[in-house]
């Protein structure tokens, strides 16, 4: 870990990395500073937290104007960061290779922009909805969609609850629309990780449709 007193001040060691598909996998030696440029999402996976010790630090920087999720060493999603954001993650306890990682900062109220594709209907997952069960046990996501040809439009409110010993997920959706846009949600574990996906009618009459969403995450 890049960290030492430089003419009597503490110095932290940076990083510049320009966002790919590619996950970027830290290691204990990283630089503590990661800025994440470019112009596409970007996954962050933390180290083995065995190999390091408690109190070490990462401070994760989105600069660009989409998403950085940040993932444990098991997969297990801590954080979605939203554009122009960033985090700090202090390691609490290195006893699994997960660790145990305290986030400071919240990110911000994840803006997420999504196309819901007609030629996927069933039980398409969302991204930037997905977070870890062990970390978020109620989600509130309000939301808008329009459909790309007749321009109607639903907004509403998706409240999802779980429960993390026994592994369930409650999901409701509250909403008004102009005309029936049919668009249904629904919420599973997969792993480590509760996933929210939607299901679209197989109708012609309903296209490919634009989200947008404000996302909030509720801790215990």
């Amino acid at each position: 870990m890049g960290t030492f007193l430089t003419t009597g001040a503490l110095r932290e060691d940076t990083s510049e990395v320009v966002s790919s598909v590619t996950p970027l996998p830290l290691t204990p030696q990283s630089p503590t500073i990661i800025n994440i440029t470019g112009s596409v999402d970007q996954t962050v996976i933390l180290p083995d937290a065995t190999l390091m010790i408690d109190g070490i630090h990462f401070i994760i920087v989105n600069s660009t104007d989409k998403f950085v999720t940040i993932q444990d060493y098991t997969s297990t999603i801590l954080k979605v960061i939203g554009p122009t954001l960033s985090i700090t993650l202090y390691l609490v306890k290195n006893a699994t290779p997960a660790g145990n990682w305290a986030v400071m900062g919240s990110g911000g109220e994840v803006q997420t922009k999504a196309t819901l594709l007609h030629s996927q209907p069933v039980g398409v997952v969302v991204p930037e909805f997905t977070f870890g069960i062990t970390t978020c046990q109620a989600k509130v996501v309000d939301y808008a969609i329009k459909e790309t040809t007749t321009n109607q439009v639903r907004t509403g409110q998706l409240m999802v609850a779980v429960n993390d010993l026994e592994e369930t997920v409650a999901i409701q959706d509250f909403f008004v629309e102009t005309a029936n846009i049919g668009v249904d949600w629904d919420g599973a574990v997969n792993g480590t990780n509760v996933e929210i996906s939607y299901t679209t009618a197989e109708e012609d009459s309903h296209t490919n449709k634009d989200m947008t969403a404000t996302i909030k995450n509720i801790l215990f």
